[in-house]
């Protein structure tokens, strides 16, 4: 009875032991035993990307534009272009307070908006920029209304 006793500890004790430092086991039943059950890189405790926040007197800016490759402009402070802020995790960080954004792209229409930036949140803008018209530029003078039609 003894022999089995010991048998059956020594194999719950190596099960145990090989959960732990194998990274098999799951992080709620280990706790907080200061073992890392998560599997490389992640550190213990486990920390996904998108659990980071921002700092209390900084937010966020996502960026959606359509193109991808049109400039973005803070503040009249060029920070990168709009696929490099448009992912899950990948967002401008601003501090707290109104901004003027303006997104630039050759062959569109500037686009400006004002955006509040929220501590510890995220702003999202979501858009498509406007192609300009083909051909040249009209003149200014065709077509005003303070041509007299009667001359």
């Amino acid at each position: 009875m003894k022999l089995l006793v010991k048998i059956i500890t020594g194999m719950a004790l190596t099960v145990l032991l090989s959960a732990a430092f194998c990274g098999v086991a799951e992080a709620r039943w280990w706790g907080g035993w200061g073992v890392a059950p998560y599997p490389y890189p992640y550190p213990y405790p486990y920390y996904a990307p998108y659990d980071y926040y921002a700092p209390a007197d900084y937010g966020e800016l996502r960026t959606e534009i359509k193109p991808n490759k049109a400039e973005v402009w803070v503040d009249g402070k060029f920070f990168g272009y709009a696929k490099d802020f448009d992912g899950p995790i990948n967002h401008l960080k601003l501090p707290v307070g109104m901004h003027e954004v303006q997104f630039k792209a050759p062959g569109y229409r500037t686009y400006n908006i004002n955006v509040y930036i929220a501590p510890g949140r995220t702003a999202d803008i979501e858009d498509k920029l406007v192609p300009l018209p083909a051909g040249p530029p009209p003149n200014p003078g065709e077509g005003s209304l303070e041509k007299n039609e009667h001359e």
